[in-house]
């Protein structure tokens, strides 16, 4: 389970986030642009009905849930978050690119949640992360 949670696309990026702080200002801009290219092979490389489940508590969650749709709206954000890291290349700013790869990642996750926790999970921390 471990090696398959590692090629989620949200994780990828949010991963990302985590560890674009320990580089330096000026390698920062192109591992920004990095992830999402990894997070769009990720999401072209997943099967349409690839699903992740987990327990947590008792109750059975469905982590990732892939299918056509998901696989549309993940490469428009992964395509999103590239463009705009290009756009952004000027910005060296750690505060708004790790913000921006956490809200990216997060949108990743609500596209492939499952189940309602899940989809709550991502969405705050989308929401935190705006």
């Amino acid at each position: 389970m471990i090696t398959e949670l590692f090629f989620f696309p949200a994780l990828i990026v949010i991963a990302g986030a985590l560890i674009l702080p320990f580089f330096n200002q000026n390698v920062r801009s192109s591992l920004f642009l990095l992830f999402p290219a990894v997070a769009m092979a990720g999401v072209w490389m997943m099967p349409e009905s690839y699903s992740l489940h987990a327990s947590l508590a008792g109750y059975d969650l469905l982590l990732v849930q892939a299918g056509s749709l998901s696989k549309i709206f993940a490469t428009i954000f992964a395509m999103i978050t590239f463009f705009g890291g290009i756009y952004a290349w000027h910005i060296k700013d750690l505060g708004q690119q790790v913000s921006a790869l956490v809200y990216a990642g997060s949108a990743l996750g609500v596209v492939y949640a499952g189940d309602f926790f899940t989809l709550l999970v991502f969405w705050e921390l989308m929401a935190f992360s705006s």
